[in-house]
């Protein structure tokens, strides 16, 4: 079983509209490919081991995955897996 969470790179502009400078943003909740991966944490409960993952570890994340029969996360099917 593996337990899993993301974070994003760009923020999600607030309602307002206004950006700071200097800083990066997407174009809201479901500008998935704007939003870019800044870490993906996972928890081997097999294994008892903790991995942190950054976007250039895809390959790895895809093989940990589909070597598993159960994958949990909060709001991954809405949000994290896309």
């Amino acid at each position: 079983m593996l337990i899993y969470d993301l974070e994003i790179q760009n923020l999600i502009p607030p309602k307002s509209g206004e950006r700071m400078p200097d800083l990066k943003y997407c174009e809201g909740w479901t500008d998935y490919a704007g939003m870019g991966l800044a870490c993906l944490c996972l928890y081997d409960a097999v294994r008892a081991e903790y991995h942190v993952f950054d976007e250039f570890q895809f390959d790895e994340i895809r093989t940990r995955f589909t070597k598993t029969d159960l994958i949990v996360g909060f709001n991954n099917l809405n949000f994290d897996n896309k």
